[in-house]
């Protein structure tokens, strides 16, 4: 399991631009769970560009958003692993052409390839490809990244839905394991415009927002969406250590079981996937249910699938109690950068040697179900192996990988 390990990661989303600013509001639950949208703007972006200065301001203008809350997100990972040479013109610990770039999105792109389309479509304009806005609409920021700091390594756009930075974890591995790449900067992003797809998201009596605003609570109605971006640098613990950069964490090889019964109709076959699932990532790493100090879950904020992922956690573990924690509970659910906030999440746990709490007690109808999540913070404890599963919106799958302290 010691094969890979993360070295650095950075982070952008709404008000919080640092891991150091994810942490504090996790730990103090802070959270304003009000019925809007939660969304980084561009006069948000213009505030704070100055800390940036190797982001060109014409790139707001002709840049999807998303690709800058990329470039926010990078400064911080690179800074921690070692690797700011390539944010400048020197060379460093590592040739560009071993570094590679794996990101992508679930939405992100959607307005600016729109926006293309309709040129051709309303204004028939004859210079631009049909297939420009879909080419975007999927992972430009890998190349924007890509050609920000010169890297020239093999990169890859991952297009997982949003499970796509799992999805990214298993490319970067494969490169690194044929030796495409020794360090690989994996990452997601999103910046849709809610409100394009707010009617979606509301009954149609009476306008209410049909969704929950909270993960695995049943009782509170609403949306809370987040765009932004997340991304960590992952090479081989041998790199690292001939690199002499810190290894904040190891990661497992991420695990898949299909489970497209349950995609559109949630019922309780999640369950038997979830164990199956569990067997299979904990055989594979040499671990027991035991071993596993902290699950973070999908927490779609979903009834129905809450509730069955509330039910196969507590199955599948036996009725442990006070184990399982979502970031989303205080900072929302941001889509196709979920799963990599969960692992800087995972990474920030093991740091501090603390497990956040829920900021409400979750309700899902069943004392039992509720028993398994934290609701009081954790302290001074060794956090060793979290466990992070991932049921994806789209493709019917469920995949899992696991963060460890690092050797």
């Amino acid at each position: 399991m010691n094969k890979y390990t993360i070295t650095g990661y950075g982070l952008c989303l709404p008000e919080i631009y640092s891991t150091t600013s994810l942490w504090e509001n996790l730990i103090n639950s802070n959270s304003d769970f009000s019925h809007g949208m939660n969304t980084i703007t561009l006069e948000m972006i213009e505030r704070i560009l100055s800390d940036y200065p190797y982001i060109p301001k014409k790139k707001l203008k002709h840049s999807d958003l998303q690709s800058i809350f990329h470039f926010i997100s990078v400064k911080e990972c690179l800074e921690k692993a070692n690797l700011k040479f390539l944010l400048d013109k020197d060379e460093g610990t590592i040739e560009r052409n071993k570094i590679g770039v794996v990101s992508g999105s679930m939405f992100a792109q959607m307005n600016f390839g729109i926006k293309q389309v309709s040129k051709i479509v309303n204004e028939r304009k004859t210079n631009i490809s049909p297939y420009t806005g879909m080419a975007f609409y999927y992972g430009a920021n890998v190349g924007e990244i890509s050609c920000l700091l010169k890297t020239r390594g093999e990169n890859c756009a991952v297009l997982g839905g949003t499970s796509l930075v799992l999805d990214g974890v298993d490319v970067a591995e494969t490169m690194i394991d044929f030796e495409r790449n020794d360090v690989v900067l994996v990452g997601g992003g999103e910046n849709v415009n809610y409100d394009m797809i707010r009617t979606s998201l509301m009954d149609i009596d009476g306008g209410n927002l049909k969704n929950n605003i909270l993960p695995f609570n049943k009782d509170l109605k609403g949306v809370r969406l987040t765009n932004g971006a997340a991304i960590f640098s992952l090479e081989r613990t041998t790199t690292a250590n001939k690199r002499g950069v810190y290894k904040y964490a190891n990661i497992s090889r991420p695990v898949s079981v299909n489970c497209l019964e349950c995609t559109f109709d949630m019922n309780a076959s999640l369950i038997e996937s979830y164990s199956q699932l569990v067997d299979l990532l904990l055989a594979e790493n040499n671990l027991t249910k035991d071993d596993i100090t902290v699950v973070i879950p999908t927490g779609e904020s979903v009834n129905t699938t809450d509730y069955y992922e509330a039910m196969a956690l507590q199955r599948v573990f036996e009725k442990r109690k006070h184990f399982v924690y979502t970031p989303r509970s205080v900072i929302g659910n941001s889509m196709g950068v979920s799963c990599a906030v969960d692992i800087i999440t995972a990474l920030l746990m093991i740091e501090h040697r603390e497990v956040p709490a829920f900021p409400y007690v979750p309700k899902l109808g069943s004392e039992e179900l509720e028993n398994i999540f934290v609701v009081k913070r954790k302290r001074n404890i060794d956090v060793e192996n979290i466990l992070i599963i991932h049921k994806n919106w789209t493709d019917g799958k469920i995949t899992g990988v696991i963060v460890s302290t690092p050797d």
